[in-house]
């Protein structure tokens, strides 16, 4: 079953019949409800007896509204549908791809949680950015004054964004299952260590980029949801 819904402003897509366990998934970046991981994850979800909620993040399917992918908006939108599904007294786990997992952490870390399953996540969104300003010789100084600095590779710095990631660290203590190519241009192996040393998370490590997109990775990404979940 797939129903189309519109939460607080938020288009969802609903699969799977009601369940008194429910996935939250977030994509992440260009992508949308309905991508191919989400919807892998959403199909062995539902063989597991999950209800799953799918989302689309400002900019991104059918949001073409003028809220912008900021985290403050992100936060106060997956808080919101974590309400939608709670008010069922339901059993949440979440599903989160790389920037869909750094917003879905910092929203979710005070909710209950029964699980959480991350792909490519970006857990440290501090550091991506500061790396993004050594690469272009971008001081902090001269963000603070600019306030918004456009790269060449089609990315806008935002001091309002860089000082949110600063100041809200990831700090997530819920059961975590984590998978991560050995070739991810966004976060590094210590990151990653890290942040499983901190939360506990279980990582697999496999030979993927960040996106994991090719029919290979896709069939690891698909093998690993299945023994997780």
């Amino acid at each position: 079953m797939k129903k189309y819904v519109n939460i607080e402003g938020v288009p969802a897509l609903i699969q799977g019949n009601g369940s008194n366990k429910v996935l939250i998934a977030v994509h992440g970046l260009m992508s949308n409800k309905e991508d191919t991981v989400i919807n892998i994850a959403a199909k062995c979800a539902i063989e597991r007896g999950y209800q799953v909620i799918s989302i689309d993040l400002p900019e991104h399917g059918d949001r073409k509204d003028d809220k912008k992918l900021v985290p403050w908006v992100c936060v106060e939108e997956i808080q919101k549908v974590y309400e939608y599904v709670q008010n069922g007294q339901k059993e949440i786990s979440i599903f989160g791809c790389s920037i869909g997992a750094y917003m879905s952490m910092i929203a979710l870390k005070d909710m209950k949680i029964k699980k959480s399953y991350f792909l490519s996540p970006i857990v440290n969104m501090y550091y991506l950015i500061q790396g993004m300003m050594y690469g272009f010789n971008i001081t902090e100084e001269m963000l603070e004054q600019e306030k918004y600095i456009s790269l060449p590779i089609g990315q806008t710095l935002d001091w309002n964004y860089y000082m949110f990631a600063k100041e809200h660290p990831v700090c997530w203590n819920h059961e975590t299952y984590v998978l991560w190519g050995n070739k991810d241009n966004m976060m590094p192996e210590s990151e990653i260590d890290s942040f499983a040393y901190h939360s506990h998370a279980i990582v697999e490590k496999v030979n993927s980029e960040h996106y994991f997109h090719l029919d290979e990775q896709l069939e690891l990404f698909e093998n690993w949801i299945r023994r997780v979940l």
